[in-house]
């Protein structure tokens, strides 16, 4: 649905979902013409509350992404700096490389610890159900057995007078046939 501005100098900017006829009213002190219904179930889009979420939104994201980045890295930055000082000194950098592997080996063992106890439940789920499995499976193949002798009994006794009659013909045309 498109709206055409009806005061000179206002731009339409909410716009509503809105079956029955809209009212329109302009907020004060702004060019922005605002339609509003009276029982809408959708709420007009306010643009100024959407710049007052975006300042907001500025302000956390300082706090919350760049400044704990930069202080990463400059914590990286001087630890860098600090081994290569120490190691430009003479001094002994081998147990502080034994020390970083270890911190560096530590998350991985303990996201391997994850993946192997889903392993090892596996493991137990699929012995568990082997032992299960063959019972079960005697058990349905025991009643498909029952079930295919029903059939073919039922079959042959529902075959069996066709195949008299049929067989009877032919002995009585065997019999009465000549030959030469």
């Amino acid at each position: 649905m498109t709206f055409r501005s009806i005061l000179p100098g206002i731009s339409v900017q909410y716009i509503t979902a809105c079956s029955h006829p809209l009212g329109y009213k302009v907020s004060p002190g702004e060019n922005r013409l605002w339609l509003a219904g009276g029982d809408c179930r959708k709420t007009c889009y306010n643009i100024n509350i959407m710049d007052d979420h975006h300042k907001a939104f500025r302000k956390g994201a300082f706090w919350q992404i760049t400044a704990p980045l930069v202080l990463g890295g400059v914590a990286i930055l001087s630890f860098g700096v600090w081994a290569a000082i120490e190691a430009a000194g003479g001094a002994d950098v081998s147990r502080y490389a034994e020390i970083s592997a270890v911190f560096l080996v530590i998350p991985a063992l303990f996201l391997s610890v994850l993946p192997l106890a889903l392993l090892i439940l596996l493991i137990y789920g699929l012995t568990r159900l082997m032992h299960i499995l063959p019972e079960g499976t005697r058990r349905v193949r025991l009643f498909l057995e029952r079930v295919q002798k029903m059939v073919t009994d039922i079959s042959t006794k529902m075959v069996e007078p066709i195949l008299w009659i049929k067989s009877a013909g032919a002995g009585l045309r065997s019999i009465f046939k000549r030959r030469p």
